[in-house]
């Protein structure tokens, strides 16, 4: 069985390959040396002749071509290195016995005797000469110049892309993996900062470590720097604004604790558990005093009480976060998760709750009306930051679930500015100190954000995947040009940004304070739309509510009257029936209706003299007086005063006669005309034959008239009728 040939033509090419591949890599990562031989063939690939006749000669070549393999670059972390510091003294040797080192005019006189020997002058010059030569071969080649720039398109000085670093890694030096909750940094600028690590949520494991937290130097990130402790974790820490050794912190147990770095790790004040909080106490934050020594803190039990470090036993006052203004009540108290105190306000401070609500208090308030200002409905779930801008504090940012919100204090229903909906939770959010038009954000997979309202206000302007787990905190440095960011697992990394997210223009600031305007004006204007709908909303409820009554009470009444129901029925009918029953509730339309009624009965019954004519009344009576003087002064004789004395003889035989019934009612003239005449005897009597007297007057009652004058009266009537027609 014979053996597989071997292609001859194959064979040569595999073993050039090999051959300028092993050259190349013995080569690799070697040092470069700038030798003057620029033809220089460092690797020749032979072609192959039986492909030479598939080769198409193309006047335009348009595509690339790599003539040699293609080489990979791998790039990866080493094991971290840890570096210690240690100091050595060095002292001056070498000197004869003879000379004191301690004497400078013997060690002078020694040297000028040494510059005058012959070996002196000959080695200095040597060694001149060799210093020289490496001098200029270090500056022949800039191995850190650009080979491709593009100075003359870009400025150099501008950036258009923003970009952040990770600088330096602070591990966790602790020996369980523990949150952090807080990253402060030194005031004025010092390189320092202090992380606090510890849950808000219980962990039964806590009980078994002691609570630590740890100073770092910026520059040095292999080990702490300092360190204080506590009996329990401690939550949250702050240096003091005008003393870098004096620290505030809250603890997990819900009090308060003051340490000085200068003489031991250990607390030198701890509060009392019957004054301190009854839940986690959240923050602590130093405030302006005369003393310089208050600070006041936070808890989820709803308190924020004010400390003097001087005396931690006792609380100089308390507050309760009651989402009622003007109550301060203990079992309605929302849970405190964040305080924000801004030093250029003295008197007011924020307070956001565990319910989403971010609270406004005045400090100097003597009633709890007075201390709560207003309340914002910020957020559904806790409050988990809040921070006011550095530039313009009466705006502040909140942080929440999976929003982060912009309020002004003049708007006091909504936010004025919003982020979009995030993939993830937020954690943190904090402004940028150089750059008040910017705020960073971090998440809770391990993204942080870059959000900046002049350059791009709907959207952030770049995203960085900083660590694998869970982002919990986040502190901008006040260089403006660093940031720190805090993990779950404890960790802290120290990021460095570009120019263009830390440097602020002069122009940028009224551009700023014109987009809060605009934010806050229009939000004012929709919360007075609002304002009006809810107004007109309430109205109309208002009358259907009146309606309703109406409706019931209605249905009520035809149900007591048993009249049918108004379902099925005409609606002319059922118009008419509701006209017929807002009559009779109407006050006014009764009254009115009984008056009529009263007159139509005293025309009935009196007829057309119920309510005669003043001025015909008047004349009539002037007449019946002038008839009456003449009549009285001709007409009286004898015979009627004979007569008069017969009737009153009559009326006196009739005093024994018993009374008459009470008199008829009035009649008519047409039922007086139609009445008939009363029986006359045939046979005159004395009083027939005497002569006719005069009637007696009677009196009457006020009011009524006599039949002959109700004659008199309608003939009067009767007599202007015609002279009017």
């Amino acid at each position: 069985m014979s053996a597989p040939t071997e292609n001859p033509e194959k064979k040569d090419v595999n073993k050039n390959l090999v051959y300028s591949y092993t050259k190349m890599r013995k080569e690799f990562g070697r040092q470069e040396r700038c030798l003057q031989d620029h033809f220089r063939i460092h690797a020749n690939v032979k072609p192959l002749q039986k492909y030479r006749k598939l080769v198409v000669k193309k006047t335009v070549v348009d595509r690339d071509v790599q003539a040699a393999p293609g080489v990979c670059v791998n790039e990866m972390n080493t094991i971290r290195a840890e570096y210690a510091e240690f100091s050595g003294l060095h002292e001056e040797g070498g000197w004869p016995k003879d000379i004191n080192m301690n004497d400078p005019e013997m060690i002078q006189r020694h040297r000028k005797k040494l510059e005058k020997e012959d070996a002196f002058t000959i080695a200095v010059p040597l060694m001149a000469d060799e210093m020289e030569e490496l001098i200029k071969n270090n500056n022949t080649i800039n191995f850190y110049r650009s080979a491709f720039s593009c100075d003359s398109i870009i400025a150099p000085d501008r950036e258009l892309v923003p970009t952040a670093t990770v600088v330096n890694v602070y591990k966790n030096p602790a020996n369980r993996p523990r949150r952090v909750s807080r990253i402060t940094f030194a005031p004025e600028n010092i390189g320092r900062m202090a992380v606090a690590q510890c849950p808000y949520e219980f962990d039964p494991s806590l009980r078994q470590h002691a609570g630590e937290a740890f100073f770092w130097e910026i520059e040095n990130p292999t080990r702490p720097e300092g360190m204080i402790r506590a009996g329990s974790p401690i939550t949250d820490v702050r240096y003091h604004p005008k003393d870098l050794h004096t620290i505030v912190g809250s603890l997990f147990t819900g009090q308060v604790a003051t340490w000085d770095a200068r003489v031991s790790p250990n607390p030198q004040l701890v509060s009392t558990y019957e004054t301190s909080h009854t839940d986690v106490c959240t923050t602590a934050l130093w405030i302006n005093s005369k003393t310089g020594c208050e600070f006041f803190s936070s808890g989820l039990d709803g308190q924020v009480i004010w400390w003097d470090e001087r005396n931690l036993s006792q609380t100089l006052d308390t507050l309760w976060c009651d989402p009622e203004k003007g109550q301060g009540r203990p079992e309605f108290a929302h849970g405190a998760t964040v305080l924000e105190y801004e030093h250029t306000l003295p008197t007011k401070f924020l307070a956001g709750t565990d319910r989403g609500n971010v609270m406004v208090f005045m400090k100097k308030g003597k009633s709890p009306s007075e201390r709560m200002i207003h309340m914002y409905k910020a957020h559904k779930g806790p409050v988990m930051a809040c921070h006011r801008n550095p530039m313009f504090i009466k705006n502040f940012l909140t942080v929440g679930e999976y929003h982060i919100r912009i309020f002004a204090e003049d708007c006091k229903e909504s936010s004025i500015m919003w982020t979009v909906p995030a993939e993830t939770r937020y954690a943190d959010a904090n402004w940028l100190i150089n750059r008040p038009s910017c705020f960073i954000a971090c998440r809770n997979d391990g993204v942080l954000e870059w959000w900046d309202l002049l350059i791009r206000g709907g959207n952030n302007i770049m995203q960085m995947k900083v660590c694998d787990e869970a982002l919990t905190a986040v502190c901008a440095a006040d260089t403006g040009k660093h940031i720190a960011v805090g993990s779950i697992h404890g960790d802290v990394r120290f990021i460095q940004m570009s120019d263009l997210m830390s440097d602020f223009d002069k122009g940028e600031k009224p551009m700023l304070a014109a987009v809060f305007d605009r934010e806050s004006r229009r939000e004012k204007y929709l919360e007075q739309r609002n304002r009006e709908i809810r107004l007109k909303k309430r109205d109309l409820e208002k009358q259907e509510a009146i309606q309703k009554k109406l409706e019931e009470d209605e249905a009520a009444e035809r149900k007591a009257l048993g009249l049918p129901d108004i379902e099925g029925m005409d609606p002319i009918q059922v118009k008419g029936m509701k006209i017929r029953q807002e009559v009779a509730r109407n006050p006014i339309i009764q009254a009115e209706r009984e008056f009529f009624i009263s007159i139509d009965e005293e025309i009935r019954t009196k007829g057309i003299d119920a309510f005669p004519d003043k001025k015909v009344a008047k004349k009539k009576k002037s007449e019946d007086g002038d008839e009456h003087q003449e009549g009285g002064a001709v007409n009286i004789t004898a015979a009627d005063l004979a007569a008069l004395d017969f009737h009153e003889d009559e009326q006196g035989a009739d005093e024994g006669k018993p009374e008459a019934p009470p008199a008829a009612p009035e009649a008519t003239p047409s039922q007086t005309a139609a009445a008939p005449l009363p029986p006359q005897s045939t046979t005159p009597s004395e009083s027939q034959l005497a002569p006719p007297e005069p009637p007696e007057e009677e009196e009457e009652e006020e009011g009524e008239e006599s039949p002959a004058d109700e004659e008199a009266q309608n003939e009067v009537d009767e007599a202007d009728d015609e002279e009017e027609e």
